[in-house]
């Protein structure tokens, strides 16, 4: 009883409470996000894998009514990945930058005053390059690779209004994602280049990782 009393209040508050926001409000600000990890996978030898990941991203929003912003912005992504292996001795590290645009629909949920549930929709498009060098090679062997990854994807956070101009996000980015890329690759070598390409479709929904690699934090500025 005690529970459904407390469910009943937390719906009575929620419906209650009023948009903070304006229509035709702008929204400038942007979003951070950082993960780094390093897996041992033997006791005995020095088998290990380090990946370190930062993630950038800068928006303009307006708000076609008190709970509704749609946004436009641009993206940064970099990966680092070093790998070592020894039976077989196999060390690579490899690097990639993605950079892109994307537009979003965000609908607003108000649960107090100054906090907000934000639901967002967001698609895009990203061009990823990078390079993958096999460190153990006695040939120096090196892999560029380039893609192009048009998606779509859904978003869950919450917003704070920490002044009257200043917005404090909080959001996992990665609920929902559904992608396509294109991807080419030349592996280069003493023996030559030889050249591959493929063709993917991948969907994912759920926090991936432990470490929650989705979790971006972010300010926004609210320009009256």
């Amino acid at each position: 009883m005690r529970n459904i009393l407390l469910l009943i209040l937390l719906f009575l508050c929620i419906n209650n409470c009023e948009a903070q926001f304006q229509k035709g409000q702008k929204l400038i600000g942007g979003q951070i996000g950082f993960s780094s990890g390093l897996d041992g996978y033997s006791a005995i030898t020095s088998d290990r894998t380090y990946n370190t990941t930062v993630r950038l991203n800068l928006s303009l929003s307006k708000f076609a009514s008190p709970v509704v912003a749609n946004g436009m912005g641009i993206t940064y992504q970099y990966n680092y990945n070093h790998s070592n292996v020894d039976n077989p001795t196999l060390e690579q590290q490899s690097y990639q930058h993605t950079l892109g645009l994307f537009v979003s629909r965000t609908r607003l949920l108000p649960l107090a005053r100054k906090l907000d549930i934000a639901f967002t929709g967001t698609g895009g498009l990203n061009y990823t390059f990078g390079k993958l060098t096999y460190l153990s090679s006695s040939n120096g062997a090196t892999i560029d690779v380039k893609g192009i990854t048009p998606y779509i994807g859904g978003s869950l956070g919450v917003w704070y209004q920490l002044g009257r101009s200043l917005l404090l996000t909080c959001e996992f980015s990665n609920l929902v994602t559904l992608n396509y890329t294109y991807s080419q690759s030349v592996a280069h070598s003493v023996g030559g280049d030889v050249k591959n390409t493929s063709n993917r479709f991948n969907f994912s929904a759920g926090l991936s990782g432990a470490q929650l690699n989705g979790l971006a934090i972010g300010l926004r500025f609210i320009l009256r």
